[in-house]
């Protein structure tokens, strides 16, 4: 890959069989972060919010929780008062 200017930025253009395998499309976002050694990066696509909000709710199904019981914002925030 080259890296290029685009405007005040830098880009890269990312090969065919890079973008089959992140799954992306124009107009997707991606992160970058630096990788286990110091000169890779990896990248993959930036979930969208119904993409996430649908793996909370896979975890809430396989969450094991008593049959009864229920949350309490004020127990919780509560300093043992």
């Amino acid at each position: 890959m080259k890296v290029s200017r685009w405007g005040n930025s830098l880009a890269i253009r990312l090969p065919a069989e890079l973008v089959e395998k992140l799954g992306v499309k124009e107009g997707d976002e991606i992160e970058a972060r630096p990788g286990f050694r110091e000169e890779t990066v990896a990248l993959r696509r930036k979930r969208t919010r119904e993409e996430l909000l649908k793996a909370l709710e896979e975890i809430r199904k396989s969450a094991k929780v008593p049959a009864d019981y229920k949350f309490d914002r004020e127990e919780a925030n509560s300093r043992g008062k």
